[in-house]
């Protein structure tokens, strides 16, 4: 079966992180936020800079890139570098402010350094929300070590826990609060999500809700999710001739170095248009064997009638376009 561990990638971004979280201590840095906002200004600039980006709107790779291309409401767009895609803590905010008295507690699956919960209790100081308690839930121990560290600086109340998507616990919950969890961009790590982890947030709570920001929108079209598998069924079959030893030459193949990504053609990426997002966004997540089911399982348990989703908007935006955000929103029936 092919399926995606990131534990290694991600051990090692996580201790990179680590590394700039305690040079910037050293340089008398000790909000959280501030910290992780330059942790994801270098990550993003180095990403976004990429010369393949370019090949889809330019002839020519600027040393230093004025434009990136981008998803808008579904559709190619072209941002200027520097612009900031809408903001996931928007969403979190707003929902959390919209069920004010109804919410105890907050909690990220798959939190890396927790950047986005620093990020959301300092927006909700700010906005005089009430009280409520941050988990922060993740895979790797550089991740919870680096959120831990975080916590110290800025003198935090945040509750690190491991957790792993394949073998949930949330145990730390007390099955009498009312809990919002969410998660940015860690579920598609999880080739084939199981209704493992959400029975555990069903659970362990009297009330839950949750907002998943997904690259999965290209899951809602039953052709995409069809293509998906023969794919990975062909690249399944290919790494066992190669594991037989079996090798072919690149240039007897007739293959040529093309423009862009491996897999996306440059003549189906349109600024402006959202005809092939879709279909990139499944090309892109079968390059990296990101998750291919979460849609499946979330309309399963649905229909069930475990939960009811209240939101469903997919390729909202992303800052890498071939891999948009798709916001889910579901709550516990």
């Amino acid at each position: 079966m092919l399926d995606r561990d990131s534990r290694v990638e991600y051990e090692a971004a996580w201790s990179e992180a680590r590394l700039w979280i305690e040079q910037s201590a050293k340089e008398g840095l000790t909000d959280p936020v501030e910290i992780v906002r330059g942790v994801t200004k270098s990550e993003d600039g180095r990403f976004l800079s990429q010369g393949a980006f370019q090949d889809y709107y330019t002839e020519t790779h600027q040393p230093v890139p004025k434009h990136r291309l981008g998803i808008e409401a579904g559709a190619y767009r072209l941002f200027p570098f520097e612009h900031q895609d809408p903001n996931v803590l928007d969403t979190l905010a707003e929902f959390i402010a919209s069920h004010a008295g109804r919410i105890d507690a907050v909690v990220e699956l798959g939190s890396g350094i927790g950047r986005n919960l620093f990020m959301l209790a300092s927006r909700l100081r700010r906005d005089g929300t009430g009280t409520l308690a941050f988990h922060a839930c993740e895979y790797t121990s550089a991740g919870r070590d680096a959120a831990i560290r975080l916590s110290e600086l800025g003198k935090c109340e945040l509750l690190v826990h491991a957790f792993d998507y394949r073998q949930p616990d949330l145990s730390f919950l007390d099955r009498a609060q009312n809990v919002l969890f969410f998660s940015v961009h860690s579920l598609e790590q999880i080739t084939i999500a199981t209704e493992s982890f959400i029975d555990e947030m069903l659970a362990r709570t009297a009330m839950c809700y949750c907002l998943h920001f997904e690259p999965v929108g290209w899951q809602l079209d039953r052709s995409l999710v069809n293509w998906r598998e023969n794919i990975d069924r062909s690249i399944f079959r290919r790494q066992r001739l190669f594991s037989q030893g079996l090798r072919f030459d690149v240039a007897q193949l007739g293959i040529k170095r093309v423009r862009g990504f491996k897999g996306i053609p440059v003549a189906d990426v349109q600024v402006g248009s959202a005809a092939t997002t879709s279909l990139n966004a499944a090309r892109w997540s079968a390059r990296f064997r990101y998750n291919k089911n979460l849609i499946k399982v979330l309309h399963g348990m649905k229909d069930g009638g475990r939960i009811e989703i209240f939101r469903e908007e997919p390729n909202t935006f992303g800052s890498n376009p071939f891999n948009p955000t798709t916001i889910i929103g579901w709550r516990k029936r």
